[in-house]
């Protein structure tokens, strides 16, 4: 809420400029979409043959043209690659912990199969852009507007991620909010 509040001062968000200015609104979402991939998998027609070496040393060749299907909710949450991989922490995502997983096993996670929820190339949701822009909108808004917070904190570890069409809550926690006032300096 501070970062909005120092850059929106409680306006809309409403410019390209000002989306930007919001790294950690960016990495909150996109640690949201780590922990709640808009679909599991993403299939992928290959363009040329590849080996792919596993860890115990066996190797698959992948001819080109064959398609393989990439696990989007597999990488993200394996420990060899993120750290605390059921936590949400979306310091993980900004600019300074990009930067620091160059080079490193981690870095898979910053591919851009995993950073945006709404694929590439020619399948990519034709609404992409649009539903990111919107989601950032969002999520100001209500950030700026309303406190938000468990009805009961324990409710924090009681509930399990069952994977359906979406991975959702279950028992999905109640929230309650509280709204700003205007003009809040405190936005603790």
């Amino acid at each position: 809420a501070e970062e909005l509040h120092s850059v929106l001062k409680g306006a809309d968000l409403t410019t390209v400029e000002q989306i930007q200015s919001l790294p950690y609104l960016r990495a909150c979402i996109r640690e949201s979409h780590r922990l709640t991939p808009a679909t599991p998998i993403q299939p992928k027609k290959m363009r040329k043959d590849v080996d792919i070496v596993l860890p115990n040393g066996d190797i698959y060749h992948v001819e080109a043209g064959k398609r393989i299907s990439l696990n989007l909710r597999a990488f993200p949450m394996d420990p060899q690659f993120v750290d605390n991989p059921t936590k949400y922490q979306p310091e993980r995502f900004l600019p300074e912990a990009i930067e620091a997983r160059k080079g490193t096993p981690s870095e898979i996670i910053d591919h851009p199969n995993f950073e945006d929820p709404f694929g590439r190339g020619k399948r990519r949701c034709l609404g992409g852009s649009v539903a990111k822009a919107e989601i950032m909108i969002l999520a100001a808004r209500l950030i700026q507007d309303w406190e938000i917070s468990l009805v009961d904190p324990l409710d924090a570890t009681r509930w399990t991620a069952k994977q359906k069409l979406m991975l959702k809550a279950d028992p999905y926690p109640a929230m309650k909010l509280l709204r700003r006032k205007r003009n809040e300096i405190s936005w603790s």
